[in-house]
């Protein structure tokens, strides 16, 4: 099912950007928003509309795979494997369970498909059920995290091509 649900990639110089930021605060994800770091090659913001109001969001990296994690970028056969990883993801509460955040979600897949990515990463809290059902439901693995060493939760990942497949940028 196509969303009916506007969603535009929007830059910092946006003349709606307001909103969004204030979106994002009400939602007290100003901090993940805000978060760079070194790795992170491109940075992306979707932002969802509905009626016109902006109700929604998603803010991914595109980064090589692992150095995160302070590891050496994992290669195959020569290419440098990338993901996008989502940093940021929001839907306003009075416009949940409306397909929004799937809306989003499905974009994000679109868009990191014709990027050539090899896969898009998530990391969600354990508390966060309805995202699990939501990635779950988009056909994302699921990695639970010990929660003792710092984070709890899981990661997602949602495999988008092999290598053996050609990719374009």
């Amino acid at each position: 099912m196509k969303n009916s649900f506007p969603i535009d990639s929007w830059s910092d110089d946006h003349p709606r950007y307001p909103e969004l930021t204030a979106l994002i605060t009400r939602l007290g994800q100003e901090d993940w928003v805000a978060f760079k770091a070194d790795w992170h090659l491109a940075d992306h913001m979707l932002a969802a509309l509905s009626g016109g109001e902006v109700v929604g969001f998603l803010r991914y990296v595109i980064q090589e795979i692992g150095v995160e994690e302070d590891q050496q970028p994992f290669t195959f056969n020569g290419e440098t494997l990338r993901e996008a990883k989502v940093i940021a993801f929001g839907v306003a509460p009075e416009h949940r369970r409306k397909g929004i955040g799937r809306a989003l979600q499905e974009r994000l897949i679109e868009k990191a498909r014709a990027a050539g990515m090899y896969q898009i990463r998530s990391h969600s809290s354990a508390k966060n059920i309805e995202n699990h059902r939501l990635k779950l439901s988009l056909g994302y693995a699921m990695h639970p995290l010990v929660a003792s060493r710092g984070k709890d939760g899981a990661y997602f990942i949602l495999p988008l091509r092999t290598t053996s497949q050609e990719h374009h940028e």
